[in-house]
C-alpha cells in the first residue's frame, strides 16, 4: 500500500514538474541581445516557462541551423541569410515576419526577421513568439534604439 501512494504521488507530480521545466530554446542574433534579455526576463516572470538563448551573429547562427543544431525560434538579421533558410522550409511560413529595424543610423543589419522553425511548433513557443510582437515588446525594442512601425 505504501509503495503504491509513493508511485501515485511521484506519477501525480510529473506533468507539474515537466510544466515548470517547459523550456523555449531560441538563436538571437547578438544586436538584439539586450531588448532580448529585458523581454525574457519579463517573460519569465510572468509565466512558469524559461527561455535558453544563444546569441552570436547571424551567419553563425544560420551555420548551426544549416549543421542541424535545433531552435525553436529564431530572431535574426538580414535578408539574404532569412531567405536561405526559408528556402529550406525550415521555417513555418506563417510564422516569418519583419520584427524591427535596425538602431537609427545603423543599416548594416536590415531588419531583424522573427520566425518558428518547422520542426518545433509548440504552444509556448508560440506564447513567446506572440510576446515578441507585442505592443509592450516594440516598447523595448525602442527603449534598445531598433525602429518598429
Amino acid at each position: 500500500m505504501r509503495r503504491w501512494l509513493v508511485i501515485l504521488v511521484l506519477v501525480l507530480g510529473l506533468p507539474a514538474r515537466a510544466a515548470q521545466t517547459d523550456r523555449v530554446t531560441a538563436f538571437v542574433d547578438e544586436s538584439m541581445r539586450g531588448a532580448f534579455q529585458e523581454l525574457v526576463s519579463t517573460f519569465e516572470r510572468e509565466t512558469i516557462h524559461r527561455v535558453s538563448p544563444t546569441f552570436a551573429s547571424t551567419g553563425a547562427l544560420v551555420q548551426l541551423i544549416e549543421n542541424g543544431t535545433h531552435a525553436d525560434l529564431v530572431l535574426l538579421a538580414g535578408q539574404d541569410a532569412v531567405e536561405r533558410l526559408n528556402k529550406r522550409g525550415l521555417f513555418h511560413q506563417s510564422t516569418l515576419v519583419p520584427l524591427v529595424g535596425p538602431p537609427a543610423g545603423r543599416t548594416t543589419a536590415g531588419v531583424f526577421h522573427l520566425a518558428i522553425m518547422a520542426t518545433r511548433e509548440r504552444t509556448i513557443t508560440r506564447v513567446l513568439y506572440d510576446f515578441l510582437r507585442s505592443a509592450r515588446a516594440g516598447e523595448a525594442y525602442r527603449r534598445h534604439g531598433f525602429q518598429t512601425n
